[in-house]
């Protein structure tokens, strides 16, 4: 037995026990039609066991009918009762390019059209879980500046924080070992980031530079050092601070300057030797609490003492491989891989967390 169903077009009041769209009102059933329900004219719909139906609007009143009567609706029916028959329908009825039959049968609802299509309500995509970040990522809390060899195509050393604390390269050559990395030359080549207020030492919060580094040589014995990083300036009493090592025997070194006073602490364990990455951590404060200024090699806290309240005026760049410009001081031989800068004190868990996240790389 076919399925149809009865259909007129009304313009009033909506009737009883009736589905309207638009001007389309369809019947559900149980009325007399015939005796024009509702005070309307019903015409029987296509059957929609063949295909599926579009009822549309014909306000004029001229659409063909066996009646040959007033008629203000007529029908169209998809070749094939599929969805793709359906879609089609309605696209080149209407001058559409639809995908979809829920997306087709939204439109023609929307603009009075009735269609036989019965919507399915999308299964909503459950909301993923929260990935937790993998331990192998580094701490991101106070992540101020992010520089990663591996990363590096050319030009400028780009911040991957997005702070805009790209870095210029000043005859360091760049190398694809160990997934990339800078190699200086011990004579003159240094990478220098400009300055910014977060990037220099001050009295209320810490500050923490890591620096992956490899020393090609040790510093001669009784000289400046060789720096891994330095930030000092030649016009306000040597203010800022530099970070690398000072002895022939490989022990570190951390300096800060202020105005009045010269503050250095050095490492008596855990010497560095040359050809092996280290991942050279230096947190401070400028303040005379205990245990403000520290320095891990690798996870390991190698000195760690008070650097005292004081004051400093330095707009010097941030220099890797060097200690600062105007200072007469040695420059890294070795090789550089990434530099991380936080605008906090790492913990002893949080230097674990980043000397774990990307020691593979340099081969530990």
């Amino acid at each position: 037995m076919a399925t149809t169903r009865p259909f007129a077009y009304n313009t009033g009041t909506t009737i009883a026990n009736t589905t309207q769209i638009g001007n389309i009102v369809v019947g559900n059933g149980g009325d007399r039609y015939d005796l024009n329900y509702g005070g309307v004219k019903w015409w029987n719909g296509p059957d929609e066991d063949n295909g599926y139906v579009i009822a549309y609007p014909n306000a004029s009143g001229n659409q063909p009918n066996p009646d040959f009567s007033s008629a203000f609706l007529g029908f169209k029916r998809s070749v094939t009762k599929t969805e793709n028959s359906f879609v089609e329908l309605t696209n080149i009825s209407y001058g559409q390019s639809f995908t979809g039959g829920n997306e087709a049968f939204l439109w023609l609802s929307g603009n009075g059209y009735w269609s036989s299509w019965v919507y399915t309500t999308p299964t909503p995509t459950p909301t993923p879980t929260p990935t937790p970040t993998p331990t192998g990522g580094i701490v991101s809390d106070s992540l101020f500046m992010e520089l990663d060899a591996s990363n590096y195509t050319s030009g400028t050393w780009t911040d991957e924080t997005g702070n805009g604390n790209n870095a210029t390269i000043n005859g360091a050559t760049w190398s694809a070992t160990d997934g990339g990395i800078f190699d200086l030359d011990g004579v003159n080549d240094n990478i220098s980031i400009p300055h910014t207020s977060n990037l220099s030492l001050n009295t209320t919060t810490q500050r923490t530079i890591q620096v992956w580094v490899k020393f090609d040589a040790l510093p001669s014995l009784n000289t400046q050092g060789q720096p891994v990083f330095g930030k000092l300036s030649s016009s306000f009493s040597f203010d800022g601070y530099w970070g690398g090592l000072y002895s022939n025997a490989g022990n570190t070194r951390v300096v800060t300057n202020g105005l009045a006073i010269q503050r250095t602490t050095d490492s008596t364990t855990t010497p560095i030797s040359i050809n092996t990455w280290y991942l050279y951590t230096f947190i401070s404060q400028i303040t005379s609490t205990s245990n403000t200024t520290k320095v891990y090699i690798n996870t390991t806290e190698v000195s760690s003492t008070a650097h005292g309240s004081d004051t400093y005026t330095e707009t010097n760049p941030l220099y890797l491989g060097y200690i600062g410009a105007g200072v007469s001081s040695p420059y890294l031989n070795g090789k550089i891989g990434a530099c991380y800068f936080y605008t906090k004190g790492l913990s002893s868990t949080e230097v674990t967390q980043n000397y774990n996240a990307t020691k593979s790389k340099y081969g530990l």
